[in-house]
């Protein structure tokens, strides 16, 4: 597989859209360093973004689950997320 270079998840405060796909594939080819990539939609339009650290993966992946989720059930999905890195620390909030 090949991606387009992805720019990274930010730590300043930023909104990215809905979370609607994490996946892992290798950097460059080099299959023993992968890289994680995020997904959002927003206003119909996709955008990748690289996942810099397993804590912001952990926190994307559960508000991945409840969109699953919900779009499974309902044809729908709710969690659109601004996301920052404070005092070391991730979070994604809902607007």
């Amino acid at each position: 597989m090949h991606f387009e270079p992805a720019l990274p998840i930010g730590e300043a405060e930023s909104f990215y859209g809905y979370i609607v796909g994490l996946f892992i594939a290798p950097r460059d080819g080099d299959e023993e360093n992968p890289t994680a990539y995020a997904v959002f939609e927003y206003n119909g339009e996709e955008s990748v973004y690289r996942v810099p650290d397993p804590e912001i993966f952990d926190i994307l992946s559960k508000y991945l689950a409840s969109n699953a989720y919900e779009a499974i059930t309902s044809d729908t999905y709710s969690s659109k997320l601004y996301i920052k890195k404070e005092n070391g620390q991730w979070s994604a909030e809902l607007p």
